[in-house]
């Protein structure tokens, strides 16, 4: 944690489970999988990280020490969580051009929320389109997430995970399809619009597939 800047916790030993402490890597090979057990209920909300470390090998192997430890994490992605092509458009004068099928991913950040991964940037974030066929984003200071009332699929709340400007929804246009703010699981098509600065005339209107 204090090498990342991390802040992953060990999770209580009961709250996972080993399939088997012994593990055959095949001959030729350089790696074998370890099967741990977990309770996802266990994990909302929280970020864990389950260290491993290597403390006895076969008389005939060796290995380097630079190998012997491994640190994996471990947390529970919400069934909105996963890899969308964005298509939508960005209000902003001079800054009012269409973006279409951008890779993003959105993020788990607890059951009931995501947040935007812009994969352009290589961070939190959201593009913007900056002329035809052009897109640029404002870098990871402005990176739109989403609540969800689980029950009903609606988008409840907006909110800027990535800095201090202010983040919210949008619901305040009317007309067949405005303002949807609702993920379609049959479709896996997300709808939402959402504004920043708390100025309607900066906003995202999207469709995330």
């Amino acid at each position: 944690n204090e090498e990342e800047y991390e802040d992953y916790e060990v999770p209580r030993a009961a709250e996972y489970n080993f399939e088997s402490l012994t593990v055959t890597i095949p001959k030729g090979q350089r790696s074998a999988d370890v099967k741990i057990t977990v309770n996802a209920e266990n994990y909302l909300n929280e970020r864990f990280a389950i260290p491993l470390r290597i403390v006895s090998v076969s008389p005939e192997v060796t290995y380097s020490a630079n190998y012997r430890t491994l640190v994996t994490t471990v947390s529970v992605k919400n069934k909105y969580d996963g890899v969308y092509l964005l298509s939508g458009y960005h209000n902003r004068p001079t800054l009012d051009f269409p973006y279409e099928e951008v890779e993003m991913h959105l993020v788990t950040v607890n059951e009931n929320t995501v947040a935007c991964y812009f994969v352009g940037g290589g961070d939190f974030g959201h593009p913007i389109g900056t002329g035809p066929g052009a897109i640029s984003w404002y870098g990871n200071t402005l990176a739109p997430a989403f609540v969800f009332d689980l029950a009903t699929n609606k988008v409840v709340r907006a909110y800027n995970y990535g800095g201090a400007t202010v983040v919210a929804l949008y619901t305040d246009a009317t007309g067949p399809g405005a303002m949807e703010n609702s993920y379609d699981p049959e479709t896996k098509t997300l709808k939402v619009s959402s504004y920043y600065g708390g100025n309607p005339q900066r906003a995202f209107f999207d469709t995330f597939v």
